[in-house]
């Protein structure tokens, strides 16, 4: 298939995909209503009733589950979407685990993110890139369902595909006139080829649903004057920093924001994740406070961090465990509230925990540690351990990682929380604890001393998670 045909092959059949989509049966795993965050610093944060949602589970259906509740009025209109999805890069993604050694040097152990590689790749580029362009495409096309009609999308991607999904997005959206502006974001990290320029930028294509009512707050920037000197024109108001004189202009189409360095503070250590200023922009521009914003690539959750701050509502999918994980602990360390739903057919606790869940053991005593203002109990996590999937994960660093993990198996906790008045259908935390390497021997306030249903979320740092009720002996 020649390449430019790819374009029209893959726009019916992302249709086709789309439209054939079952809805996500999506099940509540933790409702954060209200809660208190333990982090590694003991601080601890009341949060009220939630603004966001963190799904996990599958885009493309998640999305049609949100078409439905749109369609029937209990899910607010959908003001802007941000996707950032793989960018046909043809590369495996890692993310960073920072593990301390028995030795106490902190390792950063790589464990696979998600893959840009696609089918028939090495054979066949053409068919490869019509696979990729009919799995955007039916996300585009999911996209443009869910948004208001005053709404607009956002797609991020890079020289590898981004002139293909443009055309695809043309033609979805209705023709050119719906794409407003095509961003050039430029950055300086990365390496250089001595065979090319080096590739410093990204595009983000903004398009709007309907070009004649789409929402837009223009957003200003500096300009200085030439030679940095004042000009004294009538009627221009002037400003002065150290870096000369400027003026306020609306801003333009080349946006120049760093990436998240290594030293970075909201550097999370999850692959590909984008600076909070380019969410900023987008979300200032283009939404009002109390807008809802969905993201249909979560990542370490970002656009979900940036539409906290900036009091917007939001919904953040991924089907990457690590990335919830990411964005879960990133977005509680806010104060953000939130609740997390998992595509799922239901919300009971499993009778038996499957191999490919972590295991642990827990006991729950009373105790006047932590500053409360009412008897409490402390819940300790005395033995965990690893599902075999995980320990499978770590070939590259065995030796050095099984060490660790025989030595200090709690450390691979990443974070639990706790139910003290489980009902036995739905699972509400009253008490989240998030911790790493300084995490230790995990311990959370819990209930008011009484004879009370508990129940338990762990979540290891691969981002398998298991729930439980404690047994009678555990609440001992």
């Amino acid at each position: 298939m020649e390449t430019i045909e790819c374009i029209g092959d893959a726009a019916e059949k992302s249709r086709a995909l789309w439209e054939s989509t079952i809805p996500a049966e999506i099940a509540c795993e933790t409702v954060f209503d209200s809660y208190v965050v333990h982090t590694g610093e003991s601080a601890c944060v009341s949060v009220a009733p939630a603004d966001g949602l963190l799904i996990e589970g599958d885009n493309l259906s998640v999305g049609k589950t949100l078409l439905a509740a749109a369609c029937s009025g209990t899910l607010p209109p959908v003001r802007m979407i941000y996707m950032d999805p793989p960018f046909f890069s043809k590369m495996q993604y890692k993310t960073k685990l920072g593990l301390k050694l028995t030795s106490g040097d902190v390792v950063r152990v790589p464990i696979d993110a998600f893959s840009d590689k696609w089918h028939e790749e090495t054979r066949n580029n053409d068919r490869a890139l019509a696979n990729y362009l009919t799995q955007i495409g039916a996300r585009i096309r999911a996209a443009y369902a869910l948004l208001a009609a005053d709404g607009c999308l956002w797609l991020h991607l890079d020289h590898h595909a981004v002139h293909y999904v443009k055309v695809l997005a043309d033609h979805i959206f209705g023709g050119p006139a719906h794409l407003i502006n095509e961003i050039v974001w430029q950055y300086k990290s990365g390496g250089a080829s001595g065979r090319s320029f080096a590739r410093k930028h990204d595009t983000l294509l903004f398009y709007a649903k309907d070009p004649r009512r789409y929402f837009f707050h223009p957003l200003q920037e500096k300009s200085y004057n030439r030679g940095c000197k004042r000009y004294a024109f009538k009627g221009v108001r002037e400003f002065e920093d150290e870096g000369g004189w400027y003026t306020l202009v609306n801003m333009k189409d080349v946006w120049s924001i760093d990436m998240v360095g290594r030293t970075s503070r909201e550097r999370t250590g999850y692959a590909t994740q984008k600076p909070l200023e380019l969410l900023r922009r987008i979300i200032s521009a283009c939404t009002a406070p109390g807008d809802l914003c969905v993201d249909f690539f979560g990542g370490s959750g970002t656009m979900a961090t940036a539409a906290a701050e900036l009091s917007r509502e939001w919904i953040s999918c991924d089907n990457n465990l690590s990335a919830i994980f990411h964005a879960e602990r990133r977005l509680a360390g806010l104060g953000a509230c939130f609740d997390i739903l998992r595509q799922a057919g239901t919300v009971a606790l499993p009778e038996t925990t499957p191999a490919a869940e972590p295991r642990f053991e827990a006991k729950l005593e009373y105790s006047d540690v932590l500053d409360l203002d009412r008897p409490h109990t402390v819940l300790k996590i005395v033995k965990f351990a690893l599902p075999a999937k995980a320990l499978q994960a770590m070939k590259g660093k065995e030796s050095l990682i099984r060490e660790t993990y025989r030595a200090d198996p709690m450390q691979f906790i990443a974070s639990f929380s706790i139910d003290p008045d489980y009902d036995g259908v739905l699972f509400r935390p009253r008490f989240v604890m998030y911790g790493g390497n300084e995490m230790g021997m995990p311990v959370a306030a819990c209930s008011e001393k009484g004879e009370k249903r508990i129940a338990v979320r762990l979540v290891d740092l691969f981002g398998n998670s298991v729930m439980r009720e404690l047994s009678a002996s555990e609440m001992t």
